[in-house]
């Protein structure tokens, strides 16, 4: 058989001179080879992504370890800040540096807290106490700026590693689908037909038995074979012609509908009804065009996924004051902007990006602020507006010596939109600080309903998913995907499949849909 020929490796020849004889097209032969090597494909898929979704458990420990040395950085720079902090003399003794001979001073130390009068002895001793402790500070003070490079260093190295490890698992991810047999013959026949400028359309059109077991009977066979798992040649024809944008249709669902009388009796072929649900089918088909193309994994060269917890925990958050005052933090292409109210100054209430701005920003409101994490390259500028109930303000990002620097000014008009206080999820509070949590609260819902034991659950799992950390990726609703190094999932969209809502916007290869919500 023909399939078995080209499944088994080698051409049939004729009797006369040798010459190989045309094996056919896959659908020639015994269909039970297709089916099985269709069957393989689709278990080889499965155990593939099985064995990432292992990948994924390993990379997300591989992370842990790197962010091991990070953490004791942070733990040495915080027990030199406490040094730094709480090292001060006793008061007395500062007390007695600074005064002269003859001064009295009160002591804690002495004996009913009863005051004593200053010698010149007494004074110098205070004074070496003094100096020995203005030593050690600058020594402590040296110290701290040389942990601090540290964890900054650290806190780069961890943010390149993990992207590494991110990148290498994009590498490995499986396949969208498995490869099919009917692939190379479909590529060929495309090729043929752009060639002469013919657009090829594939129909997979199923025998009556496939369509319905009971014409078994015009054949005199009273128990036929299930047909069943035979129906996984049609949706591969389908999937690969689609795959290499050619449009394509399974028959089945329109001749079992019309059903009886599809068929001739005694023989495979259609009958007028047959090919009348046919000729309909095909013209519905013809009418809606290819779905769009599906952007490519992993991320565009260039792009990077958000730092994670440690490293923006290791970066120097610089602070910032003007009509709103917070911190601004800049990592791996990524800001992070913290708007905190001083006290008795009314917190920012939504932040309007309308510059720079990106379709993976995570805002979330606490009670105190907003925090703003949005990829940001070096240079890019960033504009947005603020709003509080008592005004609105402009926040505007420029760059010196490849460090953000922020301006905040307050703009004379009113905030003209409806403003509401809201508050980080309770399942994110319960996981970390809520006054100071970061991440997009609209991904909870998927995250929480997308953990798994392979996953991982419980707070890990949650944040890391909410702050677009692709180890913990929620799987995306059949017909989207994920996209912008977000975990966020947007549908596909091209001139042909517009977007119903948002805007389509170019991504990796493809398009989708961003906005409108």
């Amino acid at each position: 058989m023909a399939a078995r020929g080209r499944l088994g490796g080698g051409p049939d020849r004729d009797d006369a001179g040798g010459r190989p004889l045309d094996p056919g097209t896959p659908s020639e032969g015994g269909w039970e080879d297709l089916v099985h090597a269709s069957l393989r494909a689709q278990a080889q898929r499965a155990e593939a992504a099985a064995q990432h979704e292992q990948r994924r458990g390993a990379s997300r420990a591989q992370i842990e370890a790197l962010s091991r040395p990070l953490r004791a950085e942070q733990d040495r720079l915080r027990a030199l800040e406490e040094e730094l902090r709480y090292g001060d003399p006793a008061q007395f003794w500062a007390e007695v540096a600074a005064g002269r001979p003859g001064d009295i001073v009160d002591s804690r130390l002495a004996e009913s807290g009863r005051s004593i009068v200053l010698t010149a002895e007494l004074i110098r001793q205070a004074v070496a106490i003094r100096e020995d402790y203005r030593k050690q500070q600058r020594k402590l003070a040296k110290q701290q700026a040389a942990e601090l490079r540290a964890l900054q260093a650290a806190a780069a190295t961890l943010t390149d590693s993990r992207e590494a490890v991110l990148a290498e698992l994009a590498r490995s991810a499986p396949r969208p689908r498995p490869q099919s047999v009917f692939d190379a013959y479909l590529a060929e026949f495309k090729a043929l037909c752009d060639l002469h400028g013919a657009e090829l359309v594939v129909v997979a059109l199923p025998i009556d038995v496939q369509v319905d077991a009971g014409e078994w009977a015009k054949y005199g066979v009273e128990q036929g074979p299930d047909m069943r798992p035979s129906q996984i040649l049609l949706t591969d024809v389908v999937a690969s012609a689609e795959e290499l944008r050619i449009r394509s249709f399974d028959a089945t669902a329109a001749l079992r509908a019309a059903q009886p009388g599809a068929f001739l009796d005694g023989d495979i072929h259609l009958t007028a009804r047959g090919h009348a649900a046919l000729a309909e089918a095909l013209a519905e088909r013809l009418a809606r065009p290819l779905p769009p193309r599906v952007p490519g994994p992993g991320l565009p060269q260039g792009t990077r996924y958000a730092p994670a917890k440690p490293a923006w925990d290791a970066v120097e958050a610089v602070p910032f004051a003007g009509w709103a005052t917070g911190t601004v933090q800049h990592l791996g292409g990524w800001l992070k902007l913290r708007l905190s109210a001083a006290d008795a100054v009314e917190p920012i209430r939504e932040i309007e990006v309308l510059e720079g701005g990106s379709p993976a920003a995570m805002r979330m409101t606490t009670a105190t602020g907003m925090t703003l994490v949005t990829p940001l390259s070096v240079g890019s500028p960033l504009t947005a507006r603020l709003y509080r109930l008592d005004g609105v303000g402009e926040l505007r990002i420029g760059w010196e010596a490849a460090q953000p620097r922020v301006e905040v000014v307050g703009l004379a008009e009113a905030p003209g939109r409806s403003l509401v206080f809201t508050r980080p999820p309770d399942a994110l509070c319960r996981c970390d600080t809520c006054d100071e949590m970061w991440g997009d609260p609209a991904l909870v819902p998927a995250c929480k309903a997308g953990q798994t034991e392979a996953k991982g659950d419980g707070c890990e799992a949650l944040l890391g998913c909410v702050r677009h950390d692709p180890l913990f990726a929620p799987d995306c609703p059949e017909g989207q995907v994920h996209a912008f190094a977000s975990n966020a999932c947007f549908t596909p969209c091209d001139d042909d499949n517009p977007c119903e809502k948002g805007r389509c916007t170019p991504w990796h290869g493809a398009a989708v849909c961003v906005g409108g919500a």
